[in-house]
């Protein structure tokens, strides 16, 4: 958490908006929070891959085992690289969206009076929809 406040101080120096540094501050916390749960995925599927190779040499045999092991890898493997290459460009899509949205956002409600004298209220909820 510390880095995270280090970064939103070293952010406010810069010329970024407050909507900007709540949006990196809520996706940094985000990502601290996705390492504590999935960061000891890696380690169980070691472990979990050598109970399911040790069962299937007790009932199989050596050879069987190891084929039925490789093909799942063979296949999983790749498949899986796959899928996280998606999500992340998916993620950074979605992480653009939601900057322009922020910017845009911080920009009407900065001149909400001024949105409200000359009722433009329409032409600024069309905008912000548009940015979907």
């Amino acid at each position: 958490m510390i880095a995270v406040y280090n970064k939103a101080t070293r952010l406010q120096s810069m010329s970024s908006t407050v909507g900007e540094i709540v949006s990196m501050q809520s996706n940094d916390a985000y990502r601290v929070h996705e390492l504590f749960r999935w960061g000891v995925f890696p380690y169980c599927v070691v472990i979990v891959l050598i109970a399911v190779f040790v069962l299937l040499v007790l009932e199989t045999g050596w050879m069987p085992a190891v084929i039925g092991i490789s093909v799942e890898l063979a296949i999983y493997v790749p498949l899986q690289v796959f899928i996280g290459k998606y999500m992340t460009t998916k993620r950074r899509d979605i992480a653009r969206i939601t900057d322009r949205r922020v910017r845009a956002m911080n920009e009407i409600l900065g001149a909400m009076k001024l949105v409200k004298l000359y009722n433009w209220e329409k032409s600024f909820t069309d905008r912000v929809r548009s940015l979907v």
